[in-house]
């Protein structure tokens, strides 16, 4: 995670905390705590102790629950995730339960714990000042804007700086191809973050493209998440001696599975193309190469995560804000559902790359 990556998020969590008073309502609990400390048996206390965990425990799934990936892997890196995750409700309800009689050790752990959530949002803080002071300043999404974050995981390139260039060409070609097929006219893919270690880029891209590319994402999740049953078959019954020609059967059954999965979803994504024939055929092509790309990229540890800012409604909302705010609003839900686990086993589709680029810069889809 780089200064810049680092600034974004300190910013995003200091600005959901004015939103969702998360830190007010920690202090809340403690509160009501405090008071069935010195009368542990008032039911009225109970109940506001009750209560309180309710509001809590509400507040942090509103608030954690739907972030992507990409932010909660964020949030764990700077050692964050026990502010934020509604998995400390669980905690604190199994501490009143094995503290009935005690109450006051449950208020003692709590306030560790709001002692050090203060020490955490100090931190951030001081962090945005200190960086500020440095020249490093976070780029926000404006109203209306959407982006798309790509990690690329070293083992697609193997620290080699011409297999970089590849797949950052891979990801050009997916998103173009993704353009047309949203009936989107292929723009210039804006950079406007870089983030290093596994690199990550954050790049502008149209809000429609973005759904049909994401909706595509969802679906080699899922697919590759419904193989993995078949993955360990395929996997301990090579390590139990059974015959490699049955092992051999099991896998290409999944590939050819797969293949015929993919081909459905092309199918899928092309029946709104609004092109002609011809042109259908070819970007056809273009998107059937795309999710195979996908497929076996996100199966290596690639993760795609897209975010945009939608604009807020109004009275006077015009036909076009509307469409843009309802398009950006389905982006960001289907980006709560983008989990991205680790792949066990051996991946199931090969690892192929885009066509060269023809003389003209557009990509060739023939591949030759």
């Amino acid at each position: 995670m780089n200064a810049e990556r680092l600034n974004a998020i300190a910013a995003f969590l200091l600005e959901s905390e004015k939103t969702n008073n998360i830190q007010k309502q920690f202090e809340n609990l403690n509160n009501h705590l405090g008071q069935l400390v010195s009368q542990p048996s008032n039911s009225d206390f109970q109940s506001r102790v009750a209560a309180a965990i309710k509001s809590l425990d509400k507040t942090l799934n509103a608030f954690y629950v739907p972030l992507t990936g990409s932010y909660k892997d964020a949030i764990t890196d700077i050692l964050g995730l026990r502010f934020y995750s509604p998995s400390v409700i669980a905690e604190i309800e199994d501490s009143i339960k094995r503290n009935v009689m005690t109450p006051a050790v449950v208020q003692q752990d709590l306030s560790k714990l709001l002692t050090d959530r203060n020490e955490f949002l100090a931190s951030l803080k001081a962090l945005r000042t200190n960086l500020k002071k440095v020249g490093v300043e976070t780029e926000e999404l404006s109203v209306g804007e959407t982006e798309l974050s790509v990690l690329i995981p070293r083992a697609l390139f193997k620290n080699d700086l011409e297999g970089l260039s590849s797949e950052l060409k891979n990801i050009t070609f997916i998103i173009r191809s993704f353009s047309e097929a949203a009936n989107i006219s292929p723009e210039p893919i804006e950079v406007r973050e870089i983030s290093t270690t596994d690199p990550t880029f954050f790049l502008g891209v149209d809000v429609s493209t973005l759904v049909l590319l994401s909706l595509a994402v969802k679906w080699c999740l899922d697919s590759i998440l419904a193989g993995l049953k078949i993955r360990e078959l395929a996997a301990t019954a090579k390590t139990t001696g059974i015959d490699e020609s049955i092992v051999e059967q099991i896998t290409k059954s999944l590939e050819a599975k797969t293949n015929r999965q993919i081909e459905d979803k092309v199918k899928e994504i092309m029946k709104d193309y609004a092109g002609d024939e011809g042109t259908k055929h070819e970007v056809e092509q273009k998107m059937q190469r795309s999710i195979t790309f996908l497929y076996a990229r996100i199966e290596r540890g690639m993760i795609m995560q897209p975010r945009g800012l939608p604009p807020p409604k109004t009275d006077n909302e015009t036909e076009e804000k509307a469409r843009q705010r309802k398009e950006i609003e389905e982006l960001n839900a289907i980006a709560s559902t983008l989990e991205f686990p680790a792949i066990p086993g051996e991946p199931t589709v090969k690892l192929t790359s885009a066509p060269p680029a023809a003389s003209d810069g557009k990509t060739r889809s023939d591949g030759g």
